[in-house]
């Protein structure tokens, strides 16, 4: 999946605030069925920055 945020986005602090949604952890749990990782997997342990390698504009 592809993210796009704007210049200076606190990923982490997303993360956490992620974390502390309603049944956000039920959702994470289900969808480790799909996403063959661990049960009690949160979206951070998930999901990994990358680093930029092309700009489609300018």
């Amino acid at each position: 999946m592809i993210v796009e945020v704007p210049v200076g986005f606190d990923w982490d602090a997303a993360m956490k605030r992620l974390a502390s949604l309603p049944r956000q952890q039920e959702w994470e749990d289900y969808m480790a069925i799909f996403q063959l990782v661990k049960p009690g997997s949160t979206a951070a342990e998930k999901w990994q920055p990358m680093e930029r390698i092309f700009h489609l504009y300018d």
